[in-house]
């Protein structure tokens, strides 16, 4: 038999109902009997052996599925479809994928039967009961259609169909007929689905049924329940366009997502399905992992994020003063990640990114529209879309793990997660400058990290005193893996980033960057910018050194090289309370004497040389070859002769 042939078959054989269509998508049959009778093996056998080249469509509802058809080669049709998974929690885990011929993707969930067919957004179909989608091996002029992963005839046990797109659906489906004439006073009930409020209720539920099961030791008291998530969910939401909030999303919607919530609840509260009294749980032991002596040291692409500079399911904090570039870079990370491109010409781990835009979404939508601006033909040629994703939702990791947890299940898995900014994820009652505040936020963080298996970076601003580095108590910076500063130079449109701590990989020389304005639209008055970031040399991201700086550098070097220094002496100091691996160091005694015995100190007050001093041990180590701790000067790389 043929390949057509035998998947025909194998789709009839697992209880779908199966049409043959042409080239051009259109059914070579009355395909709207089918939906009630079915072709049996038999009639697409005999069909198929007839016409052996035809395609093969599929009816999703035939067997419990419904397909989202989101057609990303339209204008706007990726950010139509990242929305639609936003706002009603999907994930792509266990979730059957189907590339079609002009390049639109197929997500096959289960769901009950009777659902309709129809459009959600201008780019973005549902099919099920009442319409049909080709399957792979066919093809088009477009191209061939491809699984992405397994096939709905391999995963048996598919991820469902969240209830509040369902009921979404349902009530687009009864009301696609009414009247949209005027948008001013009518609003089409399919948009309904780009709305990020239902996913804000859903969040408010699951709060409130923990809420009222701390208050009275069930989730018996409904009305409780319903009244503590309605106040939650009208304090992170409003009405738009005139209408109250309840007339969008009224008191049924909420009764409904309670009464979908109560199972997981219960299970996740450790409670009996029935009496909602506690399970007896078995105490769990611990599983010690035995690792032989010829384990693998060196796991291949696995052993990094970004090779050099970060590490997989680790924490990093990308820091720097306001409009330094922090969210360009991290945009930039993001999109190196999500397409396996070099970062700063470091090979990236590629995996799907979660960018969690805590500080307002609209920013970082036109930073993302200036990369698809600028390297579209290069997202042209990958083979799937770019797989970073976006939550512009508000949430806090400061206040529990009720937000975090939330977020774990909303992410799934990931290979990095980036937090912007830091402060806009601490609740009203939280201070950074407490240690109870940043253990939060490094309990949230970690937490993140074991549920996703993702890389978390927290994008974080600077403190009034930048000497002393990212801003709040020290306990965070205790818990990094990785501390990245960003830094812009004022007045050259270019600037650095600096790595100020890495615990298991060498700190690397600084990485010089400027800021490319891209035009991604315009308006009735002028045009709309934003800017990408382009690798430099890192000189042109410096000022001119200061001659005392120049002479502090020649006398470290001086002190270094000295004839009574046979070897360097590799060693660990500490700086602002982290422990700094350096290839050499000294003392910093001579080489403060020897700076104030400069001639040009020579007729000044000790105050002036010791204040010249403090600024030019800041700016030399500012440059990313020394560190200053301990009572010691610590050379991070080796010393180029030339540039003495």
């Amino acid at each position: 038999m043929s390949k057509l042939l035998d998947t025909a078959v194998a789709w009839a054989s697992a209880g779908f109902s199966v049409i043959p269509v042409g080239s051009d998508k259109i059914p070579k049959i009355k395909w709207s009997d089918c939906q009630t009778n079915p072709w049996t093996v038999k009639q697409v056998e005999e069909w198929w052996n007839k016409n052996p080249t035809d395609n093969i469509a599929v009816i999703p509802g035939s067997n419990g599925f419904g397909v989202i058809d989101g057609d990303i080669y339209k204008e706007g049709g990726s950010e139509s479809l990242g929305q639609l998974f936003l706002d009603h929690g999907l994930s792509k885990q266990g979730v059957p994928i189907c590339r079609t011929g002009r390049g639109g993707l197929h997500f096959w969930f289960r769901c009950p039967a009777g659902i309709p067919s129809g459009p959600l957004t201008p780019s973005v179909d549902i099919k099920s009961s009442g319409g049909y989608v080709l399957v792979p091996p066919s093809s088009n002029a477009a191209g061939p259609y491809e699984w992405i992963g397994d096939s709905p005839l391999d995963c048996p046990i598919a991820s469902s169909m969240p209830s509040s797109l369902l009921e979404t659906i349902l009530k687009r489906g009864s009301s696609t007929k009414s009247a949209i004439a005027n948008d001013n006073h009518v609003r089409p009930t399919l948009f309904r689905a780009i709305d990020g409020r239902e996913k804000v209720m859903a969040d408010a539920v699951w709060w409130a049924g923990h809420r009222v099961y701390e208050q009275s030791g069930s989730l018996d008291d409904n009305q409780l329940w319903m009244e503590t998530a309605w106040a939650r969910f009208e304090s992170r939401a409003k009405g738009r366009d005139g209408r109250t909030l309840d007339q969008d999303h009224g008191w049924d919607e909420l009764k409904s997502k309670i009464n979908s919530s109560r199972p997981k609840l219960t299970e996740a509260l450790g409670l009996a399905a029935n009496d909602d009294q506690p399970l007896k749980r078995r105490l769990s032991r611990r599983e010690f992992i035995i690792e032989p002596w010829d384990s693998n040291d060196f796991p291949g692409d696995d052993s990094y994020l970004v090779d050099g500079l970060l590490s997989p399911a680790a924490l990093s904090v990308l820091y720097g003063p306001s409009n330094s570039g922090k969210t360009f870079q991290a945009m930039a990370l993001a999109f190196a990640v999500g397409t396996g491109t070099p970062f700063y010409g470091m090979n990236t781990a590629r995996g799907r990114v979660v960018y969690l835009a805590a500080e307002g979404v609209t920013n970082i939508r036109k930073r993302r529209a200036a990369i698809r601006r600028h390297f579209r033909d290069q997202i042209t040629k990958l083979d799937e879309p770019p797989a970073v994703d976006l939550i512009g939702d508000s949430f806090d990791l400061a206040s529990g793990l009720d937000d975090v947890e939330a977020l774990a299940e909303a992410i799934g898995d990931a290979k990095l997660i980036i937090v912007d900014t830091l402060a806009a994820v601490v609740g009203g009652g939280g201070d950074e400058n407490t240690a109870p505040t940043m253990l939060a936020i490094v309990k949230a963080a970690n937490h993140l990290i074991k549920a996703t298996g993702a890389h978390v970076m927290l994008v974080h601003h600077m403190g009034k005193n930048q000497e002393r580095g990212a801003r709040g108590h020290s306990s965070l910076r205790a818990a990094l893996d990785t501390e990245i500063e960003c830094k812009m130079t004022a007045g050259t449109g270019t600037g650095r980033l600096r790595v100020t701590k890495q615990r298991d990989m060498e700190m690397g020389p600084p990485l010089g960057f400027k800021l490319v304005p891209v035009t991604i639209g315009t308006n009735k008055f002028t045009e709309i910018t934003s800017c990408i970031v382009e690798q430099t040399n890192y000189q042109e991201a410096n000022k001119p050194k200061s001659e005392f700086v120049r002479r502090l550098e020649t006398i470290i070097y001086n002190k270094l090289c000295a004839p009574s220094r046979l070897a360097q002496e590799p060693q660990q100091i500490e700086v602002n309370g982290t422990m700094i691996a350096v290839i050499d160091a000294i003392d910093v005694k001579p080489i403060r004497a020897a700076f104030y015995g400069l001639p040009e100190n020579e007729d000044v007050s000790q105050d002036t040389a010791r204040r010249r001093y403090q600024r030019a041990i800041k700016d030399v180590c500012s440059h990313g070859r020394f560190v200053f701790g301990s009572g010691k000067i610590g050379l991070l790389h080796a010393y180029d002769e030339q540039q003495a």
